[in-house]
C-alpha cells in the first residue's frame, strides 16, 4: 500500500509519465482528484499527494492551467457542501496550479511530521527548479546549437513559462514564508525544522 515509500515512488513516477499526456480536460480532473486528496483523513494519502504536487509543481505543463477552471459542479468534483471548509476554499479556487500551492501550503501545518517536512521539502524543490532557471536556463547546452537571437528567444520563452508559477508564489508569499518560519523555528521534529529551512531559504 501507499505506506512503503517504494510504492509511493513507483505510482508517483508513472503517474509524473503519463498526466503531461492525458488531454486537457482529463489533467484537470485528476489535479482535482490531487487536492482532495491533499485532505484526506488518511496520512499516507496526503503523503502520497504532497509528494505528487512537488514532482509537477513547478513542469511546464501544469501552469497552462493557470487561467482555466473547472466547474466545481462538473463530475470530476464532489459537492463542496460536504467540505470542510478549508477544503472547500482550495477547491472553489478557480486557478488549478494556485489551489494546489494552497494544499501545499495547509500541509506544512499536518498533523503528521512526515507530511509536513514533505510539503516544506515539495515546496524548496520546486522553487529551487525555478530558480535555477532563472540562473542557468533550462538546458544550458543549447547555447551550443543556437545563434545568438534564437538563444535570446529560448531564454524569453524559458522565463515565460516560469512566470506563471513565479506570479502564484509571489502572491502566496506572505503566508507561505509566515508558516515556513514557523516551522523552521518551532516545529518538534528535527526534519521539519531542516526541510522548512530549506524551503524558506528557497522563497528568499
Amino acid at each position: 500500500g501507499l505506506e512503503r515509500a517504494q510504492v509511493r515512488a513507483r505510482a508517483s513516477s508513472i503517474i509524473k509519465r503519463c498526466l503531461p499526456r492525458f488531454p486537457s480536460l482529463e489533467q484537470s480532473y485528476f489535479l482535482r482528484f490531487i487536492t482532495q486528496l491533499c485532505h484526506s483523513k488518511v496520512a499516507f494519502h496526503r503523503l502520497f499527494a504532497v509528494e505528487l504536487v512537488g514532482e509537477f509543481l513547478s513542469d511546464d505543463w501544469i501552469w497552462k492551467h493557470y487561467n482555466t477552471a473547472v466547474r466545481v459542479s462538473s463530475p470530476g468534483v464532489r459537492d463542496t457542501s460536504t467540505m470542510s471548509p478549508a477544503l472547500r476554499e482550495i477547491m472553489t479556487e478557480p486557478s488549478i496550479p494556485v489551489a494546489l500551492l494552497k494544499a501545499l501550503h495547509d500541509l506544512l501545518s499536518d498533523r503528521a511530521p512526515a507530511v509536513r517536512a514533505r510539503a516544506a521539502h515539495s515546496l524548496s524543490d520546486a522553487l529551487a527548479r525555478i530558480t535555477k532557471v532563472d540562473s542557468e536556463g533550462k538546458a544550458s547546452d543549447e547555447s551550443f546549437v543556437l545563434s545568438d537571437d534564437e538563444m535570446e528567444g529560448f531564454e524569453k520563452d524559458q522565463a515565460d513559462e516560469a512566470k506563471p508559477f513565479k506570479e502564484a508564489v509571489l502572491k502566496l508569499a506572505p503566508q507561505l514564508i509566515s508558516t515556513l518560519r514557523k516551522r523552521a523555528a518551532c516545529d518538534e521534529r528535527a526534519t521539519v525544522r531542516k526541510a522548512s529551512i530549506a524551503g524558506l531559504t528557497s522563497m528568499l
